[in-house]
């Protein structure tokens, strides 16, 4: 069944497209950006975004960022004690940015956060709500983490929830199809040329 989208009350979000998660040279790229590359998951966000923006959706980026000297991180767990062993994620560093070619463009929004989903301790709610939206669509990296973290906050809020399996990715693809087979009882499954076609 194609989807059905109410592009007046839609966001499309983009999970922790930052260079220390993606790019070779961040500090968590060599766990992620093969997968990325191999998927060619950048290209197909890039699609989204740029309809997304033809069609006067919001596109809502996060980022996981921290203070120099991490006083806001807290290491409860091991990708979290992992940041500062390997001082990355800091505001206002290179690594701490969106990859080029996922940069926001004017009208985009981007919130910040210091844990795993992007609601906790953010304003991402408070947007969702001035904005009217009903309906969120995921994009971003890791699946198994922020993607699946944020998209079940969204669930517990009320949202309708929109997980494109093509635009997100985790370390393997074992890991990334064991969350799509997890999230089916929770989201609507799509791919990015689904949702392209839905709003045009």
């Amino acid at each position: 069944m194609a989807l059905e989208i109410d592009r007046s009350r839609t966001a499309v979000l983009g999970l922790h497209w930052m260079n220390d998660v993606i790019k070779p040279t961040g500090a968590f790229g060599a766990f992620f950006g093969p997968q990325v590359e191999k998927h060619g998951v950048i290209p197909h966000t890039a699609k989204v975004f740029d309809t997304a923006r033809a069609a006067k959706i919001p596109v809502i980026y996060t980022r996981v960022v921290f203070t120099s000297g991490y006083s806001d991180l807290i290491t409860n767990v091991p990708l979290l004690a992992a940041v500062k062993q390997m001082n990355c994620l800091v505001n206002g560093t290179p690594g701490a940015e969106i990859i080029p070619e996922l940069e926001p463009q004017p009208g985009d929004l981007v919130v910040d956060h210091c844990r795993i989903s992007g609601f906790y301790g953010s304003n991402l709610k408070t947007l969702i709500v001035n904005h009217k939206i009903s309906t969120l669509v995921f994009t971003g990296v890791a699946s198994n983490l922020t993607v699946e973290s944020t998209l079940r906050d969204a669930v517990d809020e009320g949202y309708r929830v929109i997980l494109l399996k093509d635009c997100c990715t985790a370390a393997s693809d074992e890991i990334h199809e064991g969350v799509i087979r997890n999230l089916e009882l929770l989201s609507e499954i799509a791919t990015a040329d689904e949702f392209i076609q839905a709003i045009r």
